[in-house]
């Protein structure tokens, strides 16, 4: 695994792809209010965020 990579992938674009996930499940069907998605937004940034950070800062 690269520096700033996840899986060879770069942990923000995997962030926004799965929220992109969540918002077309939301669009087709799934029931969940806007308090639980802006919960599971933040929760999700929150993740991405410790992740991102521990694969670019120097050990």
């Amino acid at each position: 695994m690269s520096q700033g990579t996840l899986y060879g992938r770069e942990p923000v674009a995997i962030l926004f792809a799965v929220m992109a996930v969540i918002q077309v499940a939301i669009a087709f069907g799934l029931s969940i209010s806007a308090e639980q998605l802006g919960l599971l937004n933040v929760a999700l940034a929150a993740i991405f965020s410790v992740i991102t950070r521990s694969q670019v800062s120097p050990v």
